[in-house]
């Protein structure tokens, strides 16, 4: 079994970071971060400040052999990231969570405010686009949230416990990822654009958290049926060629298919079938924008008999043809 390299970090911003990326890569600085060519891959981080207390990475590699990063807690100050990941799987571990996030997970982002040790695992022979935001707690406090104990953000944020919450990577975050991917920090023009696309990111990301309306939907659920929700999310996105049945997913996990449906509204803020439907439509736009796919190949692959229908479902959810869609780019 091939051993994997190994790079460890403290949780910060890059003036304290860089030095161990550079140190553990066996890189050069740049600029704007660190580059590295060498027998173990090739890659580059550019770190962009935002703020103060914010700044965005932007982080492109290709390993030759796996890579292990370990991330160590901030002990000074409260720290927190959110990480974007929309090409090859990356494997996450905490002493409670351990999976993969990327373009072929059901989850593309994470949100932590990093109070434990945490290990993200790179594969090897993959490229990697990776986008990561870092802050301090005095940026957090500046989060557009309600300053009282019911408000979701404003629990995090301010919990002493360690958190971490995975999101679906949408679209339009893909879309963002992919212009930040094209874009030079060099060439002013493009700085300017990184920084607005960066924070049109960030914002896109807490949208989504707050459509789950975990606060605002009813009472807090206990953690055994966030659990089945976020399993019934996972299984219903593993196969977008299915419809999900509401009777079997209940029976799976034991519970009534009334309390299945209020408790995944309540943690997500939509239906089964709106997430499910709404992921699917992505997805159809997503493998349409790439021109490397006919309409029809589309629909199939989705699940879709008959191509009517798939049109229409294309249509409600973005308000154009597939065809007409395919006709713009």
């Amino acid at each position: 079994m091939k051993k994997n390299h190994v790079v460890k970090f403290p949780a910060g911003l890059s003036d304290i970071t860089l030095p161990h990326f550079i140190s553990g890569l066996d890189g050069e600085k740049t600029r704007y971060g660190m580059k590295f060519d060498n027998e173990l891959g090739s890659g580059q981080i550019d770190n962009i400040k935002l703020s103060d207390s914010l700044e965005v990475s932007l982080q492109k590699a290709l390993f030759n052999e796996p890579v292990r990063f370990i991330q160590n807690p901030n002990q000074t100050k409260p720290y927190f990231a959110v990480s974007f990941c929309n090409s090859a799987e990356i494997g996450h571990k905490t002493q409670d969570v351990e999976k993969f996030f990327g373009a072929k997970s059901t989850d593309g982002v994470f949100f932590s405010n990093i109070k434990e040790i945490q290990e993200f695992s790179f594969p090897e022979n993959q490229n990697i686009n990776y986008v990561s935001f870092r802050f301090y707690g005095d940026f957090a406090a500046t989060l557009p949230h309600s300053p009282h104990a019911d408000d979701e953000l404003y629990k995090l944020i301010n919990q002493q416990d360690n958190f971490v919450i995975y999101e679906h990577l949408r679209l339009e975050m893909t879309e963002l990822m992919n212009d930040l991917e094209k874009l030079n920090p060099e060439d002013s023009i493009d700085l300017l654009s990184i920084k607005g696309k960066a924070y049109e990111l960030l914002g896109c990301f807490f949208k989504t958290f707050y459509e789950r309306k975990l606060s605002s939907q009813g009472p807090r659920l206990p953690k055994e049926d966030i659990e089945v929700a976020f399993k019934v999310k996972d299984e219903i996105l593993s196969d977008l060629s299915q419809s999900p049945t509401i009777n079997e997913l209940a029976e799976k996990y034991g519970v009534s298919q009334s309390k299945l449906k209020q408790i995944f509204k309540q943690v997500f803020g939509n239906t089964i079938y709106q997430l499910y439907q709404g992921v699917r439509m992505e997805k159809a736009k997503k493998l349409l924008s790439t021109r490397e796919y006919k309409v029809s190949q589309v629909g199939y692959e989705l699940g879709y008999s008959n191509l009517s229908h798939f049109s229409e479902a294309f249509k409600k959810q973005f308000g154009i043809l597939p065809t007409q869609y395919i006709e713009s780019l």
